[in-house]
């Protein structure tokens, strides 16, 4: 546990870059997967920092999924990136009580400004109206935990 007033900081940073293609046979041609809709982003990444400071830790992370193509239809379509962000904060209470003592309560919000996918065309009403591989169909997700240790 860390003593009162004193507080620690770490920075936190992931990032892919992704480039593949396919080819079925020599005879077709080369086809490029990644940056495709429904395949992996050539960039996805992540940052963010972690402070924690005696009974309370705090984070606040940046999610971001690069823009892909629609290759579906002629002509291509461009499909936005997507930027999340995320906050979480953990307090676990000190006290001699042991009613008290073992007392954690945590905050998590994620995609905290609700960011939204962008839409893609669909020609059936059962299909998903964006990239469900690479996006989440959520907007912002709230949590509040409450935990004792016994």
């Amino acid at each position: 546990m860390k003593t009162p007033g004193h507080f620690s900081t770490a920075i936190n940073t992931s990032g892919t870059y992704l480039k593949s293609d396919q080819k079925l046979s020599p005879l077709q041609p080369t086809v490029a997967l990644a940056g495709a809709i429904f395949n992996p982003p050539h960039f996805r990444g992540r940052a963010g920092a972690v402070v924690e400071g005696g009974a309370l830790i705090a984070s606040a992370y940046v999610n971001y999924t690069g823009s892909l193509k629609d290759v579906r239809n002629d002509p291509t379509v461009h499909i936005g990136s997507m930027t999340t962000v995320d906050l979480n904060a953990r307090y676990a209470f000190q006290s001699d009580s042991r009613l008290f003592s073992g007392i954690d309560v945590a905050l998590s919000v994620q995609n905290i400004l609700d960011t939204h996918p962008s839409l893609i065309k669909t020609t059936q009403m059962y299909e998903s109206p964006y990239d469900s591989t690479n996006f989440s169909a959520f907007g912002r997700v709230l949590s509040f935990t409450v935990s004792k240790k016994w």
